[in-house]
C-alpha cells in the first residue's frame, strides 16, 4: 500500500471476456509508456448505498431518456423519491403479477430483477461464484520495468462470471462486479491517500456498462472509455441500466460493432457518452469484412477463428485504443450530422478545437461533445497520420498536412522511407535495348554512368509506371522498344513497385509519389554534370507515375517535357495544383485522358480534369472502344478474366480504360496515322460533326509522341479511335453530311454511308443515330473514323433503312436525297456528292460520284 500511495495516477481497466486476456494485456503493457497526465480536480467522493444510487441516476437523467419501458402503471419524469423513502434494488414502484427475485450480498447490497433491472430477466450470481479478482501492475513490475509513465494499472478480471454461453448471467453479473470495484476504489482512497480524480475507467463490451455502474456508485468519476458497449439487453433500455454521460464527468465512447445482433454485431450504435466516436461509421471496420460470411468460413480453420471472425469488429475499438497510448498518430475525429455527410466530405471544419482525438490522449479536449466520425487502416497501425512529418536526408521533408490533406484526401499517410520504397532506375539505349541488357544507373555515382551507354548526345526520356506495376511489366518494354525504334536516346525507366504494391493501400502509393517524384528530380539533377539538365529530359508517367512526373517537375523548375497518360485520380482531382499535376511543372505538359468517370460509382481511375497546356480526350476520355461502359459488366469482366488468366486478366477488365492511355500512346511514336486532335466546347459536339476544322496550324494538335509538334496548341482536344482489334487504335476523321432534299414526304429511319477512294473503303457508317424522323430540306452530320487512309474520296455508297416501329406506320416508304458532303479531318479537304433529288426505299443502296461543282 506504501507504494501505490506514491503513485501519481491510478488506470483501472475493465476487461470482460478472459483473465488478463489480450485487451488486459497490451493496454497495461502501452499505458506505462505514456506521459503524465493532470487530474480533474473535483469535490471528495463517497461510495452510495445502491437506495441513493437509482434517486441520483433518476434526477440526473430524467432528460436524457429517450423511451421508458413501462408496465401496468408508470415511473414517469414527473414522479419525485421523498428523501425518507427508502428504495432498494428488492423495491419496485409497480404492481407485477408475481413479485420480483431479490439477493442480496452482504456489504455489497441486494440487487432484484424489477424495473429498470428487468433487461436480463435474472439476478446477478453471487461473489463465490464471479470469482473477481483484481490485478495491478506498476513500473517496478518485472515485465514493464522499461516504460515510461509511473502509473497504477488494474485488471479487473471477472471471466468465470462473463463466461460464455450465458450472456444473460453474464449482463447480470455486471452489477456484482460494479459494487465490488466501487468498493476497492473507496478501500484505495481510504488506505493510499489517493483520490477520484486520479481514476480513469477504461471497459470494453460488458466492461463499458460495469463501468458505467461504477461511476454511478462515485458521483465524480472523472472519466470513463467505453470501448464498443455491449448492445444485447442494453439497447434502448433505461440509462440506469448501461453507461451514460451521467456516469462520469467525462464519457468517451468509441463505436465499432453498432447494429442489431441478428445482424452479428454486438455493439451499441446508440450515441452514449459526452462525445461518441464512429470510426468507419461505427460498424463494420475494415479488414474485418461481413461477419457472417467470415463465420462461415472460419468454420473450416478453428474455434478461434470462429470467435475472431464473429467478433473481429467489436475487438477493433480496444485495438484502437491500445494504439492511441502510445502512438504518434492521431486519430482525429470530425464532428457531422451522419456518416454518409462525413464520407461525402462535408464535415472537415476543426475550428474551435472541434475535431477530438479519439483514445488515450482525448483529456486534452474534455469540452468535445456529439457524435464524431474518422477513418482507420484496414491493419495495423490503424491510425492515418495527419499533422505528421518525416525527412528524408538530402531528398527533403515531406508533411501530410494542407495542403497534403483535406476534403478530396481525408486519409493522409506520410511517406516511406527511400529503403522501403526501394526506388531504382535503369538505362536504355540502342546499345542495350532490351530489359535484359538495361543498366543501373543512381545518383550522385560516377562509376554506374561510366559503366553504362549514357550520351549527352542524345535525347533522354525517362517511363515512370503508376500503382501495382513495375519497370518491367510488358508495356514498359514496348514503349522503350518505339522510342528507340524512332531514335536512339537514353530511355530511362523508374522502377519503384516495392512502394506501389497491390498488398499495400492505395493511400501509401500516393504518399510514396512524393518521394519518388523528389528522387526523379535528384537523379536528373545530378545528370548535370554529364551536360543533360531537365530542359532536355521529356517525362512520361502513367497514372500514380504521371503525379510522380509532376513533383519531379516541380522541383526542378526547368523540365521541358511531361506526358501524363491517364493520371490519376483517386485522392488527386481537387487538391491544390501543388498536389497534383499541373501545367507549371513542365514547358510543355500534355495529357492523354482515358478513364475519367468518376471513381467512386463508376470505377473510373483517371482524372477527367484538364491538367495541362494539352488535354487528349479520346472517345471523350472514358469508356474507351473495346471496354466495359459500366460498373457491372466491368465486375463481371473482372470476375472472368481473374478466373481464366489470373491477376493480369483481372487487370485488363477493371482497368481497361485505364490502360488504354499506354497503348494509345505507344501506337503514336511511330504511327503514320497522327492521331489528330481537334478543338472543341464538348465532344457530344464533336460527335456531331462541328468541330472537324482545323482553321490555324495551331488549332488542331496530335495525341501523343508528336504533340510536341503543335507546340502552340492549347486547350481541350477530342477525338476518335478504334478499339484496336484490327491491330491498331489510330483512325482518320470525316464529318458526313446528309442533306434531304425539299420538299419531301416526311419519313422515319436510319440513313447509313460507305465511301471510298483510291486506296480503300470504308466500313458502313450510321449518320443518323437510331431511328429518327427525316424532315425535308435537313441536313443530318455526323464525324465518323475510318482505320483506313483512303486518299480522295471518289464515290459515296448511302442506304436507307426505314423503321419498323408501329409509330411510324404512316411515314413514307422512302427517302429523298439530295446531296452528300465529306470533309477530311485530316486533310481539311471537301468532296460533294449530287443525288438530284433520288429516292431512296427500304434497304437499297444508291452510289454517288464525286461532283465537279455545286449541286
Amino acid at each position: 500500500m506504501e507504494r501505490l500511495s506514491k503513485i501519481f495516477c491510478l488506470v483501472v481497466v475493465i476487461v470482460a471476456l478472459a483473465e488478463l486476456g489480450e485487451c488486459g494485456k497490451r493496454i497495461k503493457s502501452n499505458v506505462n509508456n505514456k506521459k503524465k497526465k493532470q487530474p480533474v480536480r473535483h469535490s471528495e467522493p463517497r461510495s452510495l448505498p445502491f437506495e441513493e444510487i437509482l434517486r441520483f441516476k433518476t434526477k440526473r437523467r430524467q432528460q436524457l431518456r429517450a423511451r421508458l419501458r413501462l408496465d401496468n402503471s408508470t415511473l414517469n419524469d414527473n414522479s419525485t423519491l421523498n428523501n425518507n423513502s427508502t428504495l432498494n434494488d428488492n423495491e419496485t414502484t409497480t404492481t407485477t403479477p408475481k413479485p420480483p427475485q431479490v439477493v442480496c450480498y452482504g456489504d455489497l447490497g441486494c440487487f432484484s430483477d424489477e424495473y429498470p433491472f428487468d433487461n436480463t430477466g435474472a439476478v446477478p450470481q453471487s461473489p463465490e461464484f464471479i470469482e473477481t479478482k483484481f490485478f495491478v501492475f506498476t513500473r517496478s513490475n518485472p515485465t514493464i520495468e522499461e516504460r515510461q509513465d509511473d502509473v497504477n494499472v488494474i485488471i479487473v478480471d471477472w471471466s468465470k462470471g462473463a463466461a460464455a454461453p450465458n450472456y444473460f448471467a453474464a449482463a447480470s453479473n455486471t452489477r456484482i462486479v460494479a459494487a465490488q470495484l466501487a468498493k476497492l476504489i473507496v478501500f484505495l482512497m481510504e488506505e493510499t491517500g489517493c483520490s477520484l480524480e486520479q481514476f480513469h475507467l477504461v471497459g470494453h463490451s460488458l466492461g463499458a456498462h460495469t463501468s458505467g455502474l461504477v461511476g454511478a456508485r462515485l458521483p465524480g468519476l472523472p472519466r470513463i472509455t467505453g470501448l464498443d458497449p455491449a448492445e444485447p439487453f442494453f439497447e434502448d433500455e433505461d440509462p440506469a441500466v448501461r453507461l451514460d454521460a451521467t456516469d462520469a464527468l467525462f464519457v468517451d465512447v468509441i463505436h465499432t460493432d453498432g447494429g442489431e445482433i441478428l445482424s452479428g454485431a454486438w455493439g451499441l450504435d446508440l450515441p452514449s457518452g459526452h462525445v461518441d466516436f464512429y470510426p468507419n461509421g461505427g460498424k463494420g471496420q475494415p479488414g474485418c469484412g461481413n461477419t457472417w460470411l467470415s463465420a462461415i468460413g472460419s468454420l473450416f480453420d478453428s474455434s478461434q477463428a470462429l470467435t475472431d471472425s464473429m467478433d473481429c469488429s467489436h475487438k477493433r475499438a480496444y485495438q484502437y485504443y491500445i494504439e492511441s497510448i502510445n502512438s504518434p498518430c492521431k486519430f482525429v475525429s470530425y464532428p457531422c450530422r451522419s456518416y454518409e455527410d462525413y464520407v461525402a466530405g462535408r464535415c472537415w471544419d476543426c475550428s474551435n478545437n472541434a475535431c477530438p482525438v479519439m483514445g488515450y490522449d482525448l483529456d486534452s479536449n474534455l469540452n468535445a461533445r456529439g457524435s464524431v466520425y474518422l477513418t482507420t487502416k484496414e491493419n495495423s497501425p490503424f491510425c492515418f497520420a495527419h499533422g505528421a512529418e518525416v525527412c528524408y536526408m538530402n531528398l527533403g521533408c515531406f508533411s501530410n498536412i494542407a495542403p497534403f490533406w483535406g476534403l478530396n484526401r481525408p486519409l493522409s499517410a506520410l511517406p516511406d522511407a527511400p529503403d522501403v520504397i526501394g526506388t531504382k532506375f535503369y538505362l536504355n539505349t540502342r546499345a542495350n535495348p532490351t530489359m535484359a541488357l538495361r543498366e543501373r544507373l543512381v545518383s550522385n555515382s560516377p562509376a554506374t554512368f561510366s559503366a553504362s551507354h549514357f550520351s549527352s548526345s542524345r535525347p533522354s526520356m525517362m517511363i515512370i509506371h503508376g500503382f501495382t506495376h513495375s519497370a518491367q511489366h510488358d508495356w514498359v518494354q514496348r514503349m522503350v522498344d518505339e522510342l528507340l525504334k524512332k531514335e536512339d536516346a537514353n530511355v530511362v525507366t523508374v522502377e519503384w513497385s516495392e512502394g506501389a504494391t497491390l498488398t499495400g493501400s492505395y493511400e501509401q502509393a500516393v504518399a510514396n509519389t512524393r518521394v519518388v517524384g523528389a528522387q526523379v528530380a535528384e537523379l536528373i539533377t545530378y545528370m548535370g554534370n554529364y551536360e543533360v539538365s531537365g530542359q532536355n529530359f521529356h517525362i512520361i508517367g502513367h497514372s500514380l507515375g504521371a503525379q510522380i512526373a509532376g513533383y519531379a517537375g516541380d522541383t526542378l523548375g526547368n523540365l521541358a517535357r511531361i506526358t501524363a497518360l491517364d493520371a490519376a485520380e483517386p485522392y488527386f482531382d481537387g487538391m491544390d495544383a501543388v498536389v497534383r499535376l499541373d501545367p507549371t511543372d513542365a514547358r510543355f505538359v500534355d495529357v492523354i485522358h482515358t478513364d475519367g468517370s468518376p471513381f467512386i460509382g463508376t470505377l473510373g481511375m483517371g482524372t477527367n480534369l484538364p491538367i495541362g497546356h494539352v488535354d487528349f480526350y479520346p472517345n471523350n476520355g472514358m469508356y474507351q472502344p473495346g471496354c466495359n461502359d459500366n460498373v457491372v459488366s466491368t465486375v463481371v469482366a473482372t470476375g472472368v478474366g481473374l478466373l481464366t488468366d489470373g491477376y493480369d486478366g483481372a487487370e485488363a477488365a477493371l482497368a481497361c480504360s485505364h490502360l488504354k492511355a499506354l497503348d494509345f500512346f505507344t501506337e503514336s511514336i511511330n504511327s503514320e496515322c497522327p492521331f489528330t486532335a481537334y478543338p472543341c466546347e464538348s465532344y457530344e459536339k464533336f460527335k456531331q460533326g462541328f468541330c472537324l476544322s482545323c482553321p490555324s496550324s495551331s488549332s488542331c494538335s496530335q495525341m501523343g509522341a508528336r504533340a510536341r509538334d503543335h507546340y502552340g496548341a492549347r486547350g481541350s482536344m477530342y477525338l476518335m479511335t478504334t478499339d484496336g482489334s484490327n491491330g491498331k487504335y489510330c483512325a482518320y476523321h470525316y464529318k458526313v453530311q446528309v442533306t434531304s432534299s425539299n420538299p419531301m414526304a416526311q419519313a422515319a429511319g436510319r440513313i447509313y454511308v460507305t465511301f471510298q477512294g483510291p486506296t480503300g473503303i470504308t466500313d458502313s457508317m450510321e449518320v443518323t443515330d437510331d431511328n429518327i424522323q427525316l424532315q425535308g430540306g435537313v441536313t443530318y452530320q455526323k464525324t465518323v473514323i475510318s482505320p483506313e487512309q483512303i486518299g480522295d474520296v471518289t464515290r459515296v455508297h448511302v442506304r436507307f433503312a426505314r423503321s419498323s416501329s408501329l409509330w411510324d406506320i404512316f411515314a413514307a416508304q422512302y427517302y429523298t436525297l439530295n446531296k452528300v458532303t465529306i470533309t477530311a479531318g485530316e486533310s481539311q479537304d471537301g468532296y460533294l456528292f449530287c443525288a438530284g433529288d433520288t429516292q431512296i426505299r427500304n434497304g437499297e443502296t444508291i452510289t454517288l460520284t464525286a461532283a465537279g461543282g455545286n449541286c
